[in-house]
């Protein structure tokens, strides 16, 4: 019988030094995706997966049993969260500086993106936490009652906040596909 993360997590929480690879391979990728989603940068979610497990690992005593993933989520939710307020803060000052200079320069990020014909920009219309609930409903399958509690709100909020937030997708993806559609010289 394979041994579950909440094993593995008490065992590393009880001392053993060698009881949280397990869980960091169990983990790493559930907790990239959704980085990765909330975050909207490959690069940000790698480094914020690494940060998070180490929090996890740091903070052990604070798991009392119970979903071990919903613990991860709840970390890896606080932590996409003080990084997105960041970037905002960050962004906002770039564009101040931007502005003043007079510079219209994209960055990488938009290059990169304009170049490779990257349409993405529909799923960045969602808000942090609008992105937050669809990944943990849709990659992580968790119930509403879980995702209530990653996201400190009542599980009927959390479902009410799922089904606008896929109805803004549906819109949006029907507005991209319109226009890729046209680009590319199909009819709808």
């Amino acid at each position: 019988m394979a041994i579950g993360i909440e094993e593995w997590i008490e065992r590393a929480k009880a001392g053993d030094p060698e009881a949280f690879e397990p869980v960091i391979r169990m983990t790493q990728q559930k907790l990239y995706r959704y980085c990765r989603f909330v975050l909207m940068d490959n690069q940000e979610a790698e480094d914020a997966v690494q940060d998070i497990l180490f929090k996890a690992y740091r903070h052990l005593g604070s798991y009392r049993g119970g979903n071990a993933m919903s613990w991860l989520y709840k970390i890896a939710a606080t932590h996409c969260a003080t990084l997105l307020r960041k970037k905002g803060r960050r962004e906002r000052l770039m564009s101040m500086l931007s502005a003043m200079s007079g510079g219209t320069e994209k960055s990488a990020e938009q290059a990169f993106a304009d170049s490779a014909g990257v349409r993405l920009d529909w799923l960045g219309r969602l808000s942090p936490a609008e992105r937050e609930i669809v990944v943990l409903r849709v990659l992580a399958d968790m119930p509403f009652e879980e995702i209530a509690r990653v996201a400190g709100i009542r599980p009927a909020a959390a479902r009410k906040r799922y089904e606008r937030a896929k109805s803004k997708l549906q819109q949006n993806y029907s507005k991209v596909r319109e226009v890729v559609y046209h680009e590319r010289g199909y009819e709808c």
